[in-house]
């Protein structure tokens, strides 16, 4: 088969589907390290057991999307041949250093640094062996990636830069691809290159991702299908008039090519090529906020129709997950117990382990004529509540942690106008896990309204963002001098970081290990009782 089609070609990648193993570090992976949104949350059509999970960029757009079908327990697939073997990404260019320290501070050995066709390129594995590649793309910088994602604007990946199958040979599977509208181009050693060229009703700053790669081996060990394996490849199709003539021409050829399937969000076929590559050809049409607007895309369980009426069973068999919350959305199960005699407000941040009551008793002692707004943090470790995630003691999931400083600073700035607090009389007292994130709102530049802040056995929650500047944000630090948690050194580090950012800080070194005591008491009632005085005027209730 040998078709060369020049006026019907498809525009490129549209997704690619693996399976992985943990559902949970399925999505903390390529959400919190890769910064990728997820954008749908469902079942996998022919097993409704399972989850299937869409990454993609702010809108899901096609060329952008990485799925999954998550097993737990799923047995380790083989990469080889027979098999697409690594999944590049496209990222701006300048961009490699920046991502190679970002994977190493969050525990991602990065295997190889390269250049391929002229393009310099980082290879490493997810958490299930699956292989990456982030690939310097000239016209990465103004494509769309997910702007309110845990990775800056700056290096954020772009969507799909290629795929690259590992076959034992190349001209049947070349084959079926110049069908489908790729031009072979160059050769790099075993590797041949293919490109799809979008057509015009690719939408403006739309992610290319019309390369596919072939490396030929054949003397390679036939790859297994398992965790960290792709299960297929998907191209896409302008609209359902071109799926229709693929199904026909590759029907013609010999392909077995199954009927059109509704996938909800697109309409999809199926073919298998000589080589032993899983292949599907999905429509642009109707796409994700089909069924959920823009805004909240993957916050939901979403079903098909013919599985809805089983919703409550599929819900109570699924194993349980905690998604990421979109900024803008995120919310906190939260006390507020206001004070008919307030001299102002206290803001609460309870530790590992603790909840949305746990510090109520103690802020009811230092402040008692305050307003106490006390929210429960939204990582779970285990089943114990924290503010952000950590990858091992005092070792901080970085991602993790800019994504829920952002969403807790903005909804704090929401619960503000809820309750109508006054930030000049208002002050942060956070304990252990709750003082960190409270440190990281500072240093992180997403102070807000931090104007006080009382932070209780805190420790250095990362580095902080170039030029913030903290003038006039005025910080009682308590450290343990037995601290088994926090060191000495560590403590100290953080109040120097905070006065070199502009902060005042009082930082006092007790004679005591991590949990409270009364002198904590004493110290934060007498520093609060000069910092918030009982004349200053609150704003009534609304």
């Amino acid at each position: 088969m040998h078709t060369q089609l020049t006026t019907d070609r498809t525009p490129g990648i549209h997704h690619i589907t693996a399976i992985a193993s943990d559902p949970q570090k399925n999505l903390d992976f390529y959400t919190r390290t890769l910064g990728l949104r997820l954008v749908k949350r469902t079942v996998n059509f022919d097993d409704p057991g399972s989850y299937h999970l869409y990454f993609g960029n702010e809108l899901g757009s096609p060329g952008t999307i990485l799925t999954f079908f998550p097993h737990p327990g799923a047995r380790p697939g083989v990469q080889g041949v027979g098999y697409q073997t690594a999944t590049a990404f496209a990222v701006p260019t300048g961009s490699l250093p920046s991502w190679a320290k970002r994977l190493d501070d969050m525990g991602v050995r990065v295997i190889e640094r390269d250049t391929r066709f002229g393009q310099p390129l980082i290879r490493f594995a997810d958490h299930d062996g699956m292989q990456l590649e982030l690939i310097e793309t000239p016209h990465a910088d103004h494509l769309l990636s997910w702007k309110d994602g845990p990775v800056g604007a700056e290096i954020a990946v772009r969507g799909f830069h290629s795929a690259t199958l590992t076959l034992g040979e190349l001209q049947e599977t070349a084959d079926v691809l110049q069908t489908l509208g790729f031009t072979q181009q160059q050769t790099e050693g075993s590797r041949t290159r293919f490109i799809a060229h979008p057509t015009a009703s690719t939408h403006p700053g739309e992610p290319i991702a019309n390369i596919i790669d072939i490396v030929v081996d054949p003397d390679g060990q036939p790859g297994r299908l398992g965790a960290g394996v792709v299960h297929h490849i998907a191209l896409r199709a302008n609209n359902d008039a071109q799926q229709a003539r693929y199904h026909a021409r590759l029907s013609a050829a010999g392909l077995g090519v199954s009927p059109v399937r509704d996938r909800n969000y697109f309409r999809s076929i199926y073919f298998r090529t000589p080589g032993g590559v899983l292949f599907e050809i999905a429509t642009d049409a109707p796409g994700f906020a089909v069924d959920e607007p823009a805004p909240a895309l993957g916050m939901g369980l979403k079903l098909p129709a013919e599985y809805e009426p089983l919703r409550s069973r599929l819900e109570g068999t699924l194993p349980p997950i905690h998604i990421p919350t979109t900024p803008g959305l995120a919310t906190h199960h939260h006390r507020f117990d206001a004070n008919p005699n307030s001299a102002g407000t206290l803001i609460l941040l309870h530790g590992t382990g603790g909840d949305e009551r746990s510090l109520l008793p103690l802020g009811r002692k230092i402040a008692p004529t305050a307003d106490l707004l006390s929210p429960r943090g939204n990582a779970l470790e285990g089943d114990q509540w924290r503010f952000f995630k950590r990858l091992r003691p005092g070792v901080f999931d970085q991602a993790d942690q800019a994504v829920r400083v952002r969403e807790l600073a903005q909804w704090l700035a929401a619960a503000g106008q809820r309750y109508a607090i006054n930030p000049q009389a208002t002050a942060y007292v956070g304990f252990s896990n709750g003082a960190n994130i409270a440190a990281a709102m500072l240093l992180r530049g997403q102070a807000g309204g931090i104007k006080r802040a009382v932070l209780i056995r805190a420790m250095v929650p990362g580095d902080p963002m170039p030029g913030v500047d903290l003038r006039g944000v005025r910080v009682l630090m308590l450290s343990g001098k037995d601290d088994e948690m926090v060191p000495v050194e560590n403590a100290n580090r953080l109040a120097a970081m905070l006065t070199e950012a502009g902060a005042t800080v009082d930082h006092h070194m007790l004679d005591t290990g991590h949990g409270l005591v009364k002198a904590d008491v004493e110290l934060a009632m007498a520093w609060l009782g000069k910092e918030i005085p009982a004349a200053l005027p609150h704003a009534a209730l609304a």
